[in-house]
């Protein structure tokens, strides 16, 4: 095995680290060569290599010109300590080139018989009819549009799709056709089988959709009663889900995210956000130091005295709630024992999070067991004068395994929040007002989702490593027992770690008040009124001055 030098230019991380790890299966040493500002990038690589594979590790490195600082060029050799065994299950390759295509029509001679197999397997009613190329007359499109084309097709069609083919199959079985399916027919809520595709197929061997809804009228009589497919995430090599880039790029990314080993994303400078000991500070301290001046803090021992430090465990949650339905993502909801089994057998790279409004409401007796312990710093909520249903959503219960989180975002209203972690550890990066994370396209005024942020480790894979040091965000590791204070305005973004338990709530209060009210006056909701009559009756210190009069305006 010669060795192989690779140079690292301006395609995104996620492409180097992929041909790094493919050229470390067939080489004993890898050079990566970065030059002016992409020596930088060259390091990122190597670190990540390490890292993902485990089986390189980082040896010298040559700066050019030499002891230059900063350097020019740079190479660093990467050593392969111990190339993987390739282990090929299937000898068809996943992509054929167009000009081919006597191979092409061999390969499906070849493959015939199994195509017949796969029609069984996938419980298709009747063979159907196509070329011995499988896709017939649309076989001319790209990958990518054959792929939206199948977000169309209802799931019988999908099953009989799988079977024309090797691609075929790999695209008709891609997690996100099958999640999307569950979620518009039965909402999620079903027992999770390691992939959503045999998920709903077991799920339709013994229920059949009877509604004439528009949502599943393509589904009414229809019951699956083949074999259930294999797991897809098991169904391939290492060599074939590095090959699948070429394929299926969404599905190959995502294979790399549930790759991606955490405990790094442990290691953060602790002195970015201070950590405060809540057991001797008092409200008027926490004000002037960090209410006031809006600076994010957490408060360590802040949970010493929650008794659901030890009761709100997975198990005990299960056997307390586990026949509760909860929402689980948009348009997503499972009952709590479904879900924590899904999170014990998924190996997606972006999972669901749990994070539900409505859990604390149906059942007031988990309040109880954490609201008479908050500490008073937190207890000041002007959102308690909005009586009734039309009450916003203001408090949530959240649960979520390793590489779920939250996206970057501003709290809804300019509200403050606090989030108390009972299990697990979570990552957290903030931006200050004012600062528009890099790679979030919107700004901080636009809290009603209509900006597009990357998720939480794509964010941390893609965008974190190439930040200039003018852009570093605010970062830490919440611990269990520590609460974490989030001021109005501030973007912030959390990576789960692992399995994590919270409870959070936003709320408004003196020293964010003024622009909750600017807010509401540019996003009126129907609770407005109703706050505004209130805060004056309750507070009417608050408008002696007439600056919050103003900042309501006609709201």
């Amino acid at each position: 095995m010669e060795p192989v030098s690779l140079q690292i230019g301006v395609k995104p991380l996620l492409h180097y680290i992929h041909v790094a790890r493919s050229l470390c299966n067939h080489h004993s040493s890898l050079t990566l060569r970065g030059e002016g500002a992409y020596t930088e990038k060259a390091f990122v690589v190597a670190r990540l290599l390490d890292a993902h594979t485990g089986f390189t590790q980082t040896g010298t490195v040559r700066n050019y010109p030499p002891n230059s600082t900063p350097a020019l060029c740079v190479e660093i050799e990467v050593k392969v300590i111990k190339p993987p065994p390739i282990q090929y299950r299937y000898a068809r390759p996943f992509y054929v080139p167009p000009d081919e295509e006597e191979e092409e029509d061999r390969l499906d001679e070849v493959y015939d018989a199994l195509m017949q197999k796969q029609l069984a397997l996938h419980g298709a009613a009747r063979e159907p009819e196509f070329s011995r190329r499988g896709w017939g007359a649309l076989r001319p499109l790209a990958r990518s549009t054959l792929f939206r084309i199948l977000k169309f097709l209802p799931p019988p069609t999908l099953c009989t799709v799988a079977c024309l083919s090797r691609i075929a199959l790999l695209l008709a079985e891609e997690e996100g056709l099958w999640r999307d399916i569950v979620k518009r027919v039965i909402m999620g809520n079903l027992r999770f089988m390691g992939t959503w595709k045999r998920s709903f197929l077991r799920y339709m061997r013994t229920h059949q959709i009877e509604s004439d809804d528009s949502d599943a009228e393509d589904l009414v009589g229809w019951q699956y009663v083949g074999t259930l497919p294999p797991n897809s995430w098991q169904r391939y090599s290492v060599e074939e889900y590095e090959a699948m880039e070429a394929v299926l790029p969404c599905k190959h990314k995502e294979w790399l995210h549930t790759r991606v080993d955490l405990a790094p994303f442990r290691n953060v400078d602790r002195n970015h956000i201070d950590r405060v000991d809540a057991r001797g500070m008092t409200v008027e301290w926490f004000q002037q130091h960090y209410e006031g001046p809006r600076i994010p803090v957490i408060l360590t021992h802040a949970m010493d005295l929650w008794p659901n430090l030890t009761q709100w465990t997975p198990q005990h949650l299960s056997h307390r709630l586990g026949r509760v339905k909860c929402k689980t993502g948009k348009g997503m909801k499972m009952t709590l024992d479904r879900y924590l089994h899904y999170l014990d057998t998924q190996e997606e790279g972006r999972p669901f999070y749990l994070f539900d409004d409505d859990l604390f409401d149906k059942h007031p007796d988990l309040v109880g067991e954490y609201l008479p312990h908050l500490h008073p710093a937190f207890e000041t909520d002007f959102l308690n004068l909005v009586e009734g249903d039309e009450r916003p959503p203001y408090r949530w219960l959240v649960i979520g395994g390793a590489r779920t989180g939250a996206a970057f975002h501003c709290d809804p209203w300019q509200t403050s929040a606090w989030n108390a972690l009972v299990s697990g550890q979570k990552r957290w990066t903030l931006f200050p007002p004012g600062i528009t994370p890099p790679g979030v396209d919107g700004t901080d005024d636009d809290y009603d989702d209509d900006y597009a942020s990357p998720k939480p480790l794509e964010w941390h894979l893609e965008e974190a490593p190439f930040l200039p040091t003018q852009l570093r965000p605010l970062e830490c590791v919440q611990e269990p027992g520590e609460i974490i204070f989030i001021p109005s305005g501030w973007w912030h973004m959390v990576l789960n770690l692992n399995l994590t338990i919270c409870c959070t709530q936003n709320y408004i209060n003196r020293f964010n008040v003024h622009d909750c009210a600017r807010d509401m006056a540019r996003h009126p909701k129907k609770w407005t009124k109703q706050f505004r009559t209130s805060l004056a009756a309750q507070h009417p210190d608050l408008f002696e001055d007439g600056t919050l009069k103003e900042c309501f305006g006609s709201a």
